[in-house]
């Protein structure tokens, strides 16, 4: 078989993980393009090389998110197309013809979401012109083309490398046992106890209250230590997941050694904490710091309003990244909670575990972020650059986004693992 051929039957035997893939581009393209539209149209508001350039890095961001929305996106799928991977390698396949065969995948498939990502971005055009309160109802820009279409190529590049070089990373052996081999239960952190040193990380995350007591005007003047003081509290939210929280984990687990299922769901909550480290990385360093710029540049007051229309992209894309993550996990769990069928489990006892493993680490690993958010939607509540309403709305966009994420992962893990369920 050819082996552009094999590169179309595996696409058809994806269809509708193919669709999903389809569905993240489609978003990403004409939310960026909306973006880069507001920005360059006539009569938006944002004339000065100032404004343009403070107003450029929440766009960077979102690119950004994007490299790193489309790379947990590919892991995933090619994670399903591993076994068909490695038999394509066993009959002979030369590994760099499959990768091209993959970049060709990503290719077709990127394109089409390109296309009509930009259809649905030309749809959306009124909505954000109207949030941007531009002067026309309707108006388009050639940058945002033009800039769309870069941010395309460097997207398709990007995944194109990643897919060509998959088969060179990765052995047949690993190919075929690929749920063996990362397994979502092993536990290689170190092994530490938690120390009353490890209180600091909460005096970090907490600094930023410093602000409630600094002028607005000393602040956009010393910007310089308002920003140490922000990165030492972003360290201690972070250290907080991704230190704190699994040493707390090691030291309560005793107390439910008789509790099967909970003892099962808390080490998979610490080892799930570990491997999500990057997205944990990306909530704090995103989304929460498009909050805090509002503190610096208050002074503009389209600003604001165009951070709220980043804060909800970033949202959204974020929430793509942990549903995909959710499913590379779930896809490791399979094999691994069938082996506890096996040995004497109930599936309803497997199901509890899924539960249970849901609520405390999703509690952790969304409730930090929002401990975060909340405390600067406050600050700058209680020093008047931002109204109740506003303030409202963000907290709303964060649970209502984020509510729906941990279901749709939830709804999708639940189907995976029973869908490769042994009978108990």
């Amino acid at each position: 078989m050819g082996i552009y051929k094999i590169g179309i039957k595996l696409m058809k035997s994806q269809r509708k993980d193919n669709i999903f893939y389809m569905i993240t581009i489609l978003v990403s393209t004409a939310l960026i393009f909306n973006m880069i539209n507001i920005l360059n149209i006539e009569g938006s508001g944002f004339n000065n090389i100032i404004e343009r350039t403070i107003l450029s890095m929440p766009i960077l961001i979102i690119i950004l998110l994007i490299c790193f929305l489309i790379f947990y996106t590919n892991n995933y799928l090619s994670k399903l197309k591993a076994k068909e991977i490695a038999i394509q390698l066993l009959s002979g396949v030369n590994v760099f013809k499959l990768g091209i065969s993959l970049a060709m995948q990503t290719s077709i498939l990127t394109g089409v979401s390109y296309v009509l990502g930009l259809i649905i971005g030309l749809l959306l055009v009124p909505i954000f012109c109207l949030l941007a309160k531009s002067d026309g109802i309707y108006l388009l820009s050639r940058e945002a083309f033009i800039y769309s279409l870069l941010i395309m190529i460097v997207e398709f590049l990007f995944i194109s490398v990643i897919n060509i070089g998959y088969g060179y990373r990765n052995s047949i052996t690993d190919l075929i046992n690929d749920e063996e081999r990362d397994s979502y239960i092993r536990d290689n952190s170190k092994k530490k106890g938690l120390s009353i040193k490890d209180f600091r990380f909460f005096i970090y995350t907490f600094l930023s209250l410093i602000f409630l007591f600094i002028p607005q005007d000393k602040m956009e003047e010393n910007s310089t230590y308002v920003l140490l003081i922000f990165f030492i509290t972003i360290y201690g939210s972070l250290q907080i997941i991704n230190v704190f929280i699994p040493k707390y984990v090691d030291k309560i687990k005793n107390k439910y050694f008789n509790n099967k299922i909970k003892i099962i769901a808390i080490n998979n909550v610490k080892t799930k904490i570990i491997k999500n480290k990057i997205i944990s990385f990306l909530i704090f360093s995103t989304s929460v710091s498009v909050i805090f710029s509002m503190q610096v540049v208050s002074s503009f007051e389209k600003f604001n309003l165009y951070n709220r229309i980043t804060f909800i992209i970033n949202i959204v894309l974020i929430a793509f990244m942990i549903i995909y993550r959710g499913l590379y996990d779930a896809t490791n769990e399979k094999n691994t909670l069938n082996n506890l069928i096996l040995i004497g489990y109930k599936k309803s006892e497997i199901k509890d575990i899924i539960k249970t493993e849901f609520k405390y680490f999703y509690i952790a690993f969304l409730g930090v972020p929002f401990l975060m958010i909340f405390m600067y939607l406050m600050i700058l509540l209680i020093k008047g650059i931002l109204d109740i309403m506003f303030v409202f709305s963000y907290i709303v966009i964060y649970i209502f986004i984020m509510s729906i994420t941990v279901f749709l992962t939830y709804f999708f893990t639940i189907k995976i693992i029973q869908n490769n369920s042994v009978e108990g």
